[in-house]
This record gives C-alpha cells, sequence and structure tokens, in this order.
C-alpha cells in the first residue's frame, strides 16, 4: 500500500513538474508570437520616410551559376514601383554558364541595369563577400544599398519601396525577411525543413524586432553605404567564407540603428534547385558563424528547448509508471495533459508560421518537436568536420 501510494504520489509529481514546465515553454512561445504580432500590426504607427525623403538605392544580385534565376527575377526587379530612380548591379562570381548572356540582352532594354564581375583568379578570401563588395563600390552615387541573391523572386512591386522606407536619421540597416519556396520542396523530410525554418526565423526576427539584431539573410538586405565603408565592409571577416549578413552585422548594428521589415509585400522567395541541400547547407553555415554573433540569444533558446524536454521526460516517466501500475484513473489523467500539451505546442507553430510564411502543420508538430535535437545534434558533429572548409584559403 505504501509503495503503490508512493508511486501514485511521484506520479502526480512528474505530471506536476510536467505541467509547470510546459506553461512556462507556452507562455514564452506565446510572448514572442505576441511581440511578433503587434510588431506587424504597429506599422502603421512607425516613422517611415515619405517620397521625397527616401533614398538613392542600388540594388546588388550575387550571381553565381544562375543564369535562370536571373533570367526570371531581374524583370522583377527592374518593374518596382520606387519614388526615385534605382539601379540594379548584378555581381557574376565567375559563372561558366550563360548568366552574361542573359544580363546583357536585359541591359540593351533597360539603362538602369549594369553589370560586372568578381575576378576568377581571387584566392584566399570569401567569393561571396568579394564579390558583394565589388557591387557596393560600384554604386557610386547611390545613399542605400540592398544586396539579394540571383534566385530571389520579390514578393510584389513594392518590395524596393517596403524595404528602403525604413532608413529615417539614425538607421543603418534594414533587415528584411525570405524564406525558400516551399512549393518547389517536395522532398524526403520536407515538413522538417519548414519546422525549422519556422523555428529558426522566431528565433532571430524575434530578437531583431526587440532591438537586439544580431542575423539577417543575404537574401534581403539593406544598408547605408556610409556605414558599411565606416565599418571597413567585410574587411574583418574576409577569411571566413559566410558571415555577410550575421558576422557583418555585429560590427555594424547597435540599439537604434536596426530595423526589420516584415510587411508581406517586404518578403523575398528564394528559389532551389536542391531545397534539401541548400537547407543543409544553410545549417551548416548558421553553426559555424553562431561563434561569431551574440551568444545570449542562443542560450535563451537553449534554455527554453531544454526545459521543453523536461517537460516530455517527465511526462514519458509518468505514463510509463500509470500504466505499470494499472491505475487507469491516473493514466488518463496525465494522457489528458499530454493531449494538452500537444494542442498547445500545434496552436503556437501555426501562429508563427502564420507569421513567417510558411505553410501550417499539425500532426507533424510533436513529431518534429522530439526530433530536432536529433537533428541539431547530427549537424553539430557534422559542422565540426567540415569546420576547416568554412574558412578561405588560396587553394579554392
Amino acid at each position: 500500500m505504501t509503495i503503490g501510494m508512493n508511486i501514485e504520489t511521484l506520479i502526480v509529481g512528474l505530471s506536476a513538474v510536467a505541467m509547470l514546465l510546459a506553461t512556462v515553454y507556452a507562455l514564452w512561445r506565446w510572448s514572442r508570437v505576441r511581440r511578433l504580432r503587434r510588431y506587424v500590426s504597429a506599422e502603421g504607427a512607425r516613422e517611415y520616410c515619405d517620397e521625397a525623403e527616401m533614398p538613392t538605392v542600388s540594388v546588388v544580385v550575387y550571381a553565381s551559376e544562375d543564369a535562370a534565376g536571373l533570367e526570371r527575377n531581374l524583370p522583377l526587379l527592374l518593374s518596382q514601383r520606387y519614388p526615385k530612380p534605382y539601379e540594379v548591379i548584378v555581381v557574376n562570381d565567375g559563372a561558366w554558364d550563360n548568366s552574361g548572356d542573359v544580363v546583357s540582352a536585359m541591359m540593351a532594354v533597360d539603362s538602369r541595369l549594369r553589370l560586372t564581375f568578381a575576378p576568377r583568379e581571387a584566392r584566399g578570401l570569401s567569393r561571396k563577400k568579394l564579390s558583394l563588395m565589388i557591387g557596393v563600390k560600384a554604386a557610386k552615387g547611390s545613399e542605400v544599398v540592398v544586396i539579394t541573391n540571383a534566385n530571389c523572386e520579390p514578393a510584389s512591386d513594392e518590395w524596393l519601396l517596403k524595404i528602403c522606407r525604413g532608413f529615417v536619421a539614425g538607421v543603418d540597416v534594414v533587415a528584411g525577411y525570405s524564406v525558400p519556396c516551399y512549393a518547389e520542396d517536395r522532398g524526403l523530410w520536407r515538413r522538417y525543413r519548414v519546422w525549422d525554418t519556422v523555428r529558426v526565423g522566431m528565433q532571430y526576427v524575434n530578437s531583431a524586432v526587440k532591438g537586439k539584431m544580431y542575423r539577417g539573410t543575404s537574401d534581403n538586405l539593406a544598408f547605408r553605404r556610409e556605414a558599411f565603408f565606416a565599418h571597413g565592409g567585410y574587411a574583418r571577416s574576409l577569411g571566413l567564407k559566410w558571415g555577410e549578413d550575421d558576422v557583418w552585422l555585429r560590427s555594424v548594428v547597435k540599439r537604434g540603428n536596426a530595423r526589420m521589415e516584415l510587411a508581406a509585400e517586404s518578403l523575398m522567395t528564394a528559389h532551389y534547385d536542391d531545397p534539401k541541400r541548400a537547407h543543409k547547407e544553410l545549417k551548416l553555415r548558421r553553426d559555424f558563424t553562431s561563434r561569431f554573433v551574440r551568444r545570449k540569444q542562443f542560450l535563451v533558446d537553449g534554455l527554453m528547448s531544454a526545459m521543453n524536454y523536461g517537460r516530455v521526460c517527465a511526462l514519458v516517466a509518468a505514463v510509463a509508471l500509470a500504466a505499470a501500475t494499472g491505475n487507469w484513473w491516473l493514466l488518463g489523467a496525465v494522457a489528458a495533459l499530454w493531449l494538452c500539451a500537444v494542442c498547445v505546442n500545434i496552436s503556437l507553430y501555426n501562429k508563427e508560421a502564420r507569421l513567417l510564411h510558411a505553410p501550417r502543420l499539425i500532426a507533424n508538430v510533436p513529431l518534429q518537436a522530439l526530433w530536432t535535437p536529433v537533428v541539431n545534434l547530427r549537424y553539430r558533429m557534422a559542422g565540426r568536420k567540415a569546420r576547416r572548409g568554412y574558412y578561405t584559403t588560396t587553394l579554392e
């Protein structure tokens, strides 16, 4: 009798711990959803440039073996409804395909389009950052530079307007948001990639709207040209293959001089030939560059994730003990707690997905939440093996 009561007490205690942890975790996630929703809905209350104050702009497009992307997306970049003249500069990173021919043909009918090249013989530095620096230097008459990639499609003809309207006095950086083209991802683990994109997006976007930007995306990032050169451009991190949208931001961003732009019209959609490979490469790059950026946000997210898995372990133990003792009343109560936690997680994920323009998930949410640390550990181990390859060498 005493043993049975002790086991029942243990089950109740584990359930109480699980409920407490689930409540804290859910409240934390809800606070992020609420903050982001309020930021989006407060668009009309923020200060923006009027048409007369809009900056002069150069859009720098990084291209590497992506003639199809240039052919699809350059007309969209050139048809933006922007109140002032702007230019589009394509930097061809030594591509051997017909990218140059595609751009040259468009240049013949639109004088706003320009083409430059990164020399193939350049070694010992980041090819992409070299290309972007060439593009920024070519934008001599512009106050603001917007960088993107050849595979990126703007959401509307107001994309440039929405991105650049935030350059009021004191703002040096405006970070837009980018999503992969989810409709093109039909491969294995597609739902995991959707889940992971939303999970990571909520981390850095929420930090940005709190005024603590530590990451953007090179698909959709704008900055004052003067501020870029005042901080040495990418000179401090040319030895890293990546970091043009996080390591560089760390040196430029301070409280009050950076904004996040989340209007639907400002979105970029990235098209990939191989979405699985693109997602893997991006995760490995982010894992590598995370050591060079602000760590506090990663610690908070890690703590909350650990708390969530503590909740899961407590519930699993409670269910196992209740089933072993044959106490169906307690088993039903614990199962009800489990179901409640699952429903809350599904609801919170779908609110996050809606804010970040991602597909909704239902049954997959609890599975992906459990699987994520295993996948992250796998990527962490793969990243350690490949770490040497993320530094530039003269053999590239």
